[in-house]
This record gives structure tokens, C-alpha cells and sequence, in this order.
């Protein structure tokens, strides 16, 4: 499609998408070159004064920023913008009791007039915040820091450890699986136990029957489940001697063919 250049008027063809857009106006490099030197005159919609820009600027409306800022200035003003919803608003200091304005966007939050009273409270002092709170377990009272006053609960590690015992222990343990941890803890501490275990060792030599070594910690292994194998539990034949390392990967073997149905 023919136009015509913008800077020294020859005719010229070129795409006519480019042309209907307007982002063919030069026939050249050179023409592009000095038409975008050119300069045209405006006036300014604040202040009145002329002055001149580049062709490429030519909707420009502000001679300078000043008149650009003062024009934005009125026209949004607190009143006119959507999302104002009013001056700063008033709240009481949660340390000092002092008044002091914020945002109303931080009216919910804010809650020190300074850097100084939010350390203060940290630490502890503060003239509406409780600070003092009754242990669970003792009913003791002892002092905590604001920030972390619906948390706490007990006075000591030793009250906290006594409530886990007290609320974790037998049937309120989530692990918890009928008692039986007692009567296996009897079983394996029974002399039957104990002659089992030892005629294993004296068999193996007290030697690990997977790598050879022969560690200072090593283990009975029951070939057949203890739990699994009442009848089984102190049959010489059942019991095979491991170290520490290789009774791990046994059972970890043990609990994938459980689980998939191989070793």
C-alpha cells in the first residue's frame, strides 16, 4: 500500500497493516532519523506557557513536573479518591497509655506509640496486657511476655513434662495399643529371656551373622517374629546373632515385605 513520508513527503509502499496502524510514517532510515529531531509546540494546560517536544511526546499536556504534580494533587484529593475511607484515627498505647494517630487501615493493629513501649512490653511491662498467668499444673503464678501469653500454659519444664504425662500416657497416647507394652516389657526381661539370648551369643560367638564382626553392642534376633511366634520365643534354632547396623536393616527388610509383599 502507497503513503506518503511525514518528513519529506515522498511517496513511498509499504505493509498495509503498518500503514492503517500508523507505525509506518518514514520511507527511510535518514527521514525516521530527523523527523523524530523535529520539535512541535505545545502549551501548557496549568500553567499556559509554550513549550516544545519531540514529536514522539506530542500528547504531552504539562510543561513541567511541577504542573503535572498540581494537576494530580486536586484531582485526588483525600474526599475524591474510591478508596479513601477517612483521616487517621486515634488508639491507645498498650504500654504507656499514651493517644496516639495512625492509619485507619492499622486500627485493629497497632497497638505501641513507639519502638521503645513495643520493647517495653516484650519485656513484660505493660499496663493492659495481663502479665502474670496461673500455672496448670502447680497453680504457681509466674510472669510471661505478652506475645506469648495464650500460649504458655505452665510454669517449668517439669510442670510441662508432668502434663504430657498426665495427658499423653496410656489410653490418652495416640499410640496406644492395649497394654500390651507392659507384658512384652516382662517377657524380655524374663530369665527365659535372658538363658535364650545368651545360648544365641555363645552359639555365634558373639559374632555378627551378616558383616562378621564381632562390635561391642550386639543383638538377638529372633529368626520368627517374637510377637508373631509365642511357641518360638526361646527356641535356640530362632534366634540368629547381628550387630547394632545390620539388626536395623533386618527389620527395615522385614517391614517393606510386610508392606509390598517382597524383600
Amino acid at each position: 500500500m502507497k503513503t506518503n513520508c511525514q518528513q519529506c513527503g515522498k511517496e513511498f509502499d509499504s505493509q498495509r497493516s503498518n500503514v492503517l496502524s500508523g507505525r509506518t510514517k518514514y520511507c527511510s532510515r535518514e527521514c525516521s532519523a530527523e523527523g523524530r529531531k523535529r520539535r512541535v509546540t505545545k502549551y501548557c494546560q496549568e500553567c499556559g506557557l509554550s513549550f516544545e517536544v519531540v514529536v514522539s511526546h506530542s500528547n504531552q499536556k504539562y510543561c513541567s513536573t511541577e504542573c503535572a504534580y498540581a494537576v494530580k494533587s486536586r484531582a485526588f484529593r483525600k474526599e475524591s479518591v474510591p478508596w479513601y475511607k477517612g483521616g487517621p484515627v486515634e488508639v491507645v498505647c498498650h504500654t504507656c497509655g499514651k493517644i496516639f494517630e495512625v492509619n485507619i487501615a492499622r486500627k485493629e493493629t497497632a497497638k505501641y506509640c513507639s519502638r521503645e513501649c513495643h520493647n517495653l512490653s516484650q519485656r513484660g511491662v505493660s499496663n493492659s496486657i495481663p502479665t502474670m498467668k496461673d500455672c496448670e499444673i502447680c497453680g504457681s503464678s509466674f510472669r510471661v511476655i505478652p506475645s506469648r501469653y495464650h500460649l504458655v500454659k505452665y510454669c517449668s519444664m517439669s510442670c510441662y513434662g508432668k502434663a504430657r504425662s498426665l495427658n499423653y500416657s496410656g489410653k490418652n497416647c495416640p499410640a496406644w495399643r492395649g497394654g500390651v507394652t507392659e507384658e512384652m516389657r516382662l517377657l524380655r526381661g524374663g530369665s527365659d529371656y535372658v538363658e535364650w539370648r545368651d545360648a544365641v551369643y555363645r552359639r555365634d560367638y558373639w559374632t555378627c551373622q551378616c558383616c562378621g564382626e564381632k562390635p561391642k553392642s550386639i543383638v538377638a534376633h529372633h529368626i520368627f517374629p517374637f510377637a508373631d511366634f509365642p511357641d518360638l520365643r526361646y527356641e535356640v534354632w530362632n534366634g540368629i546373632t547381628l550387630c547394632r547396623s545390620c539388626h536395623a536393616k533386618e527389620h527395615q527388610e522385614q517391614r517393606y515385605a510386610a508392606q509390598y509383599g517382597t524383600a
